[in-house]
C-alpha cells in the first residue's frame, strides 16, 4: 500500500482501484467512492488542499464523499465541482480530533465497498516554539496528524486488501524533514506520515 503526494496516474473515466493508482473498469460501470479528509485549520476550505485533490479527481471522473468540519463550507465546495464536473458529491460534518465524529468516518470507510481511495489530508499545524506552545493544544494536533491518520488508514485498508484494490494517499509536509521551520512537535507529526505510508 502506498502514500503518494500530488501526482495521479490516473486514466481519464476510469476508477483507481488497486493500491498504488493502477485502474480498471470504466467509471460508468462501477462508481467509485473517494473520501477526502479536510483540512482541520483552513481559511477557506475552497483554497485548501483537500479542496484541489477533490476539484481534480471530480474532473477525472470521480465521485466523491467530503469530510470536514464545517457543514457550509463543505456544502458550498461540493455544490461547485458537482455543478463543474458533474459529478455525485456527499458531505460529512465531521471533527476528525472527536472520538465520536471520527468513529463515525472509520465505520464510513469501514463498510462502504464503493470507496476505492482514501485521501489523508486533516492536520492541524503549530507555529510558536515549543516552550511557548500549550501542550495540551500540542497534544490535540498529535492526535489528530498522527492518530486520526493511522485510524483511518487502519478502517479502509482491511477492505481495500480484501478486495485486491485501493488507494490511500497521506499528505505530509516540507516540514517533515526541515523541522527546525516551525514547531518541532508539528514536524514530527508530518515525519510520521512518511513511513507510515510506506510501511502500509
Amino acid at each position: 500500500m502506498q502514500g503518494g503526494g500530488d501526482d495521479l496516474d490516473v486514466e481519464q473515466g476510469h476508477v483507481p482501484l488497486a493500491i498504488g493508482g493502477a485502474a480498471v473498469g470504466p467509471a460508468e460501470e462501477k462508481p467509485s467512492y473517494d473520501c477526502f479528509l479536510e483540512r482541520h485549520r483552513a481559511g477557506d476550505g475552497a483554497s485548501s488542499v483537500g479542496a484541489v485533490y477533490a476539484d481534480r479527481l471530480a474532473k477525472r471522473g470521480y465521485d466523491l464523499i467530503l469530510v470536514a468540519r464545517n457543514q457550509d463550507r463543505l456544502a458550498r465546495l461540493a455544490q461547485r465541482l458537482r455543478t463543474g464536473a458533474g459529478r455525485a458529491v456527499e458531505t460529512i460534518a465531521a471533527d476528525l480530533g472527536d472520538k465520536e465524529d471520527r468513529a463515525r468516518v472509520e465505520t464510513r470507510l469501514r463498510t462502504d465497498p464503493r470507496i476505492t481511495l482514501l485521501v489523508n489530508n486533516a492536520g492541524a499545524g503549530a507555529t510558536q516554539p515549543l516552550l511557548e506552545a500549550d501542550v495540551e493544544k500540542v497534544d490535540a494536533m498529535i492526535q489528530l496528524n498522527v492518530g486520526a491518520l493511522t485510524r483511518l488508514t487502519y478502517a479502509v485498508a482491511p477492505g481495500f486488501v480484501a478486495r485486491g484494490d485501493g488507494t490511500i494517499i497521506n499528505i505530509a509536509s516540507i516540514v517533515a524533514i526541515s523541522p527546525e521551520r516551525l514547531n518541532g512537535v508539528y514536524g514530527g507529526t508530518k515525519a510520521f506520515v512518511w513511513p507510515s505510508a510506506r510501511a502500509a
